[in-house]
């Protein structure tokens, strides 16, 4: 879709001066006029410790969004970027892994392409972890895939890139046989499987079983 507000809920603790507060929103403000978005409202409470939380709302086309569940037998399987930097980041606290956990960049321009000139059947963004989220997908559909290994962020590990959640890249389904760049404005674009008949929700990964093991909000423990 395409922003056009935000609201920003903050709690603020004792230590959140004023002047760190306008620098916060200094930031929030330079975040939101890179992608033309308005920062439209929200609250303001104080507490114990700092919290915000931000919403963004925007459009789509009507009968257009991209959604999980269009994805069928026979369309090809497709991720940007690079899997596991977050995650590595996240476990290492430096470098440019480090940058990649902190600095989210959202594929806007790339989801647009997606919908308008690819055609894209499905799509989504990894939020808890390609194993995951792909699970979601084919569940959405009432489809099986079956995957190869994902392309790694430098220094990550398989285990990251399969299941390290917060890298936000696309994973995205298209009709067999289209002509998918390899890359988009700089961004890879890695084939990974196929859409297959089976259980829905099953994932292979090179004819194994690809256990989803990303983060889920909800599992009980």
């Amino acid at each position: 879709g395409i922003p056009r507000f935000c609201l920003v809920a903050v709690c603020a603790p004792e230590w959140a001066d004023p002047r760190w507060m306008n620098r916060f929103f200094d930031g929030i403000l330079k975040l939101a006029a890179a992608t033309g978005t308005v920062l439209a409202g929200g609250d303001l409470s104080h507490g114990e410790q700092f919290a915000c939380d931000v919403t963004v709302c925007g459009w789509v086309p009507r009968g257009k969004a991209l959604l999980r569940s269009g994805a069928r037998p026979g369309d090809e399987i497709y991720v940007s970027g690079l899997l596991g930097g977050s995650a590595l980041g996240l476990a290492t606290g430096r470098g440019r892994a480090w940058k990649r956990h902190i600095l989210i960049e959202p594929r806007l321009a790339l989801g647009a392409f997606l919908r308008e000139r690819l055609k894209a059947t499905a799509a989504m963004d990894l939020s808890d972890g390609l194993s995951l989220d792909l699970r979601r997908l084919c569940l959405a559909s009432g489809v099986a895939a079956e995957i190869s290994a994902p392309p790694r962020f430098p220094g990550a590990t398989p285990a990251q890139a399969l299941h390290g959640g917060e890298d936000y890249e696309l994973l995205f389904t298209v009709r067999r046989g289209t002509a998918v760049p390899a890359g988009f404005e700089g961004l890879a674009l890695t084939k990974l499987g196929r859409i297959v008949r089976g259980t829905p929700g099953d994932v292979g990964l090179d004819g194994s079983p690809l256990q989803p093991m990303g983060y889920d909000h909800f599992r009980a423990g």
